[in-house]
């Protein structure tokens, strides 16, 4: 009797080509309108996920759970984006019908990393802020006035992508007299605004007029161009904006910092001079108030009131001579 059972044998599915899947993950996100960094980042992550399961199609929970474990000795954060990565590409294999999915997208979010280390944020010391400031002491060049700005940008809690994203109309100079003020609008993060209005005494407006005035024959709506000259529209990026840090942070013998620093400074030094905890949260744009209050542990002035009531020193202390016995 003949065989003819392999005529009807299914043919086995082939992989899905990396780079269409890749061009429609990208697709999937774009459409979602997430950050560009964020696109870039979930999209290394995506890349590195396929190198070592080519054929997400047979991948389980358990394969990404072991997936995962390789990260163990990354930071939280990091292991958070790829596992996020991870996640919205089986949700956009899902949202397209792909058939052959052993995974539910929908389970992998009890698979994410709960334990966040907490951490005090790193911030400037005030001898450092004026040390950079003393560099750029001669503003009578439009790139040292465009670099003061910026840093005063930064000193008003503006993120490095909200200050690449500024336009000169987005700064403007509201009421006068005694009313009169700096207002900023910001461009957030997934296209939140928000208004910053800027300290009355913090020299922002003088510079911001002295800038506009320096830079007259550049015709750009850009607020902080990459390089000052005439016709040129491209905008600074993030990593123009460090190397502006670090030049002058070397300049000035200062360790170099990210500008996310200079961020966390203006929240802690508000915390400091009493400004209420709910004022920070929209003035840095910060989502939920929980992470404002991360600040509150860098805020050193928290503890004034445990630092005068020299309560330890009441306390008996040990003979002298027992002391000296006891030490080595």
């Amino acid at each position: 009797m003949i065989d003819i059972s392999k005529y009807f044998r299914r043919p086995k599915k082939q992989p899905p080509d990396p780079d269409e899947l890749l061009a429609e993950y990208r697709g999937f996100l774009l459409s979602r309108q997430y950050a560009r960094t964020t696109i870039i980042k979930y999209m290394r992550g995506v890349e590195a996920f396929l190198r070592q399961y080519p054929n997400p199609m047979e991948v389980t929970e358990r394969r990404v759970e072991e997936y995962l474990a390789g990260f163990s000795g990354k930071s939280f954060s990091y292991t958070t984006a790829a596992f996020y990565a991870v996640s919205s590409l089986f949700e956009c294999l899902a949202f397209h019908g792909k058939s052959g999915l052993k995974i539910n997208h929908r389970l992998l979010r009890s698979l994410i990393p709960i334990h966040r280390p907490k951490t005090v944020p790193k911030i400037l010391a005030d001898d450092d802020i004026n040390a950079l400031f003393r560099e750029i002491r001669d503003l009578n060049s439009v790139i040292r006035c465009r670099d003061y700005c910026i840093f005063l940008c930064l000193l008003h809690g503006l993120r490095a992508e909200e200050i690449c994203k500024l336009d000169v109309s987005d700064i403007r100079i509201d009421g006068r007299g005694v009313t009169r003020k700096m207002v900023i609008r910001v461009k957030g993060k997934r296209g939140k605004e928000r208004i910053v209005v800027s300290e009355k005494q913090g020299g922002m407006e003088w510079a911001w007029s002295r800038y506009i005035k320096m830079r007259d024959g550049i015709q750009t709506d850009i607020a902080f161009p990459a390089l000052l000259g005439k016709g040129n529209t491209k905008r600074l990026t993030t990593n123009g904006l460090y190397r502006i840090i670090e030049r002058y942070a070397k300049k000035a013998g200062v360790k170099p910092f990210s500008a996310h620093v200079w961020r966390h400074t203006t929240a802690v030094r508000l915390l400091e001079r009493g400004i209420a905890l709910k004022e920070i949260q929209y003035r840095l744009g910060h989502e939920s108030i929980a992470t404002t209050e991360k600040y509150l542990g860098a805020a050193s002035i928290l503890q004034m009131q445990s630092w005068h009531c020299n309560w330890i020193s009441s306390l008996k202390r040990p003979d002298a001579r027992y002391r000296r016995w006891r030490l080595p």
